[in-house]
């Protein structure tokens, strides 16, 4: 019989757990200093696994409604203010 256990966020797989890890770093790399540098480290962590995304997953990212709300709460404009 296979493992069928399906992650739930009260279990957390490991994957999540190192998530947090990374955002865990930038948020201590803020502590250190200017505030903007948590920022800076989550826009070059973004980008890194973005790199790392197949076309397929980048479309998939993009299209999730978690980040479709972020479009638009943002006006669906990239530009900053």
């Amino acid at each position: 019989m296979s493992d069928t256990t399906v992650n739930t966020p009260e279990q957390p797989d490991a994957s999540v757990a190192r998530l947090d890890d990374l955002l865990g770093y930038a948020r201590a790399h803020a502590a250190t200093g200017d505030s903007r540098v948590w920022v800076d480290d989550l826009q070059r962590m973004l980008a890194i696994a973005w790199d790392l995304m197949t076309t397929d997953q980048r479309v998939q990212f993009r299209e999730h409604p978690d980040m479709l709300a972020l479009i638009e709460a943002a006006g669906n404009s990239s530009a900053a203010p």
